[in-house]
């Protein structure tokens, strides 16, 4: 289950069918953006990225944020995530996010907004997930926080298999869940002990 499901989604201001262009309001990048900053997360990031059936492939091919007199390009990462300023200007002035797609896309495209540990040179898996934890409760809001999954771990995205090297001293072979990904549970990180393997990505696990 995707964290994607604890956070609302933005929904989309202004839709052009005829310029391939999905216009959206930056208040609502803005007021995610604002309550992940007060949380003071060290570990985490807050990622926006379009998302569509399987037919779509909802490809950003350039972004940028335009207001009444200035325009920015928006920068994109790898893997298509949206990196947005965290700018209380641009919500003032009311700054629309446009975001380019291939032709058809942009009617069935829709924006989520899910949660990643950063990748570090030695990550502390403990922190990570007390944080995802946190994360979940901070945002999930009442009544929800009652009824939120729980975390039952990470899943980390390699390319490579990845090993647990536990506290007593035992290498666990951690269980790939699809192609690329594995799961880190998480009664092994509690227990204590240092991930063999790189990582790309950090991801929580329900």
């Amino acid at each position: 289950m995707l964290a994607t499901l604890l956070l609302p989604l933005i929904s989309l201001t202004t839709v052009n069918a005829t310029e391939n262009t999905i216009k959206l309001g930056y208040e609502g990048f803005y007021s995610h953006l604002n309550g992940f900053k007060k949380g003071n997360y060290k570990n985490i990031d807050l990622r926006f990225n379009l998302a569509g059936e399987k037919q779509y492939q909802c490809k950003i091919q350039q972004g940028k944020i335009v207001t009444e007199k200035s325009t920015y390009p928006i920068v994109l990462a790898k893997d298509g995530a949206i990196l947005l300023p965290f700018d209380k200007q641009l919500k003032t002035d009311r700054a629309v996010v446009e975001l380019s797609v291939n032709e058809g896309d942009q009617q069935s495209c829709h924006l989520g907004v899910s949660i990643e540990a950063s990748v570090r040179r030695d990550n502390d898996y403990g922190a990570i997930l007390s944080e995802l934890d946190r994360v979940f409760s901070d945002f999930a809001g009442f009544p929800m926080k009652y009824f939120r999954p729980k975390l039952s771990g990470l899943t980390l995205v390699a390319q490579a298999d990845l090993k647990w090297h536990a506290s007593n001293g035992e290498i666990i072979s951690l269980k790939a869940t699809q192609a690329h990904h594995y799961f880190l549970p998480k009664a092994l990180i509690e227990q204590g002990g240092q991930l063999i393997g790189p990582v790309d990505k950090i991801r929580p696990a329900m």
